[in-house]
């Protein structure tokens, strides 16, 4: 009895005229596909074989020699590596060291410059306080010299505080117009038109509203003001007196 393959079979198969054309295209195809795979398996195992590694072989002894090659690069990689990764973090510590120094640096400036600003604001505040009672004292003062006015002439008061300041408005603004130096005081009464002039007997007169100022000679009434001390008392009082001209 004699083995037959599935080759030969086919052939006869075909031969005989048992199979179709289209059957026998595929079986012929898949034919070919299983000498090629074979002939690449075979291939595999030689070079498998041929390949194969021992300390001996000459393969072997260029494998060596490959891996020893490889790896000395890569140590002298890693070594490189290591030398950038020291140099940036050196690089790195450096920036950190100057951004500190800046800091501080920028601290004590800001120290010195806040310990400045409290020391201007305590002045400043000594300065507001003092401003304050000067304020108040001038206040009582005003208050004193009303009460004392009104005594003396009732319902003028308040003309004579409108007229008054509004003197003191033009005066400024005509100050500043002129540009009047400090040391030359004498000049303030060529601008505001020798007010207060030589004549004792000028007096100046405001209109009920306060708009009008006129200089003139108090002819029909004068008053003077005479300033007395009292001995008897260690503090000095003012005593005013009107006297007819």
């Amino acid at each position: 009895m004699t083995a037959t393959t599935p080759i030969s079979v086919l052939g006869q198969l075909h031969h005989g005229g048992l199979l179709s054309p289209a059957l026998s295209a595929l079986y012929r195809a898949a034919i070919e596909h299983a000498k090629v795979t074979k002939t690449k398996l075979k291939q595999s195992f030689d070079d498998l074989t041929a390949w194969k590694f021992s300390p001996d072989s000459p393969s072997g002894k260029r494998l060596m020699t490959c891996m020893r090659q490889l790896l000395a690069k890569n140590e002298g990689l890693g070594r490189i590596n290591e030398a950038d990764r020291l140099a940036s973090l050196e690089s790195e510590a450096a920036m950190q060291a100057t951004c500190i120094d800046e800091f501080l640096k920028t601290n004590q400036e800001l120290e010195s410059v806040l310990e400045e600003s409290s020391f201007d604001l305590e002045g400043l505040q000594s300065s507001l306080l003092i401003l304050k009672q000067q304020l108040c004292l001038a206040e009582s003062l005003l208050d004193d010299l009303k009460r004392e006015y009104e005594v003396h002439r009732p319902g003028q008061v308040d003309a004579l505080i409108e007229a008054a300041l509004a003197d003191l408005s033009r005066l400024q603004e005509a100050v500043d117009d002129a540009e009047v130096p400090e040391n030359e005081p004498e000049s303030l009464g060529a601008v505001t038109g020798s007010v207060g002039g030589d004549d004792d007997n000028d007096v100046l007169v405001y209109d009920k509203e306060g708009d009008e100022e006129i200089m003139k000679p108090d002819l029909e009434e004068c008053s003077t003001w005479k300033t007395e001390e009292d001995e008897s008392t260690p503090s000095q009082t003012k005593t005013m007196e009107q006297t007819s001209c």
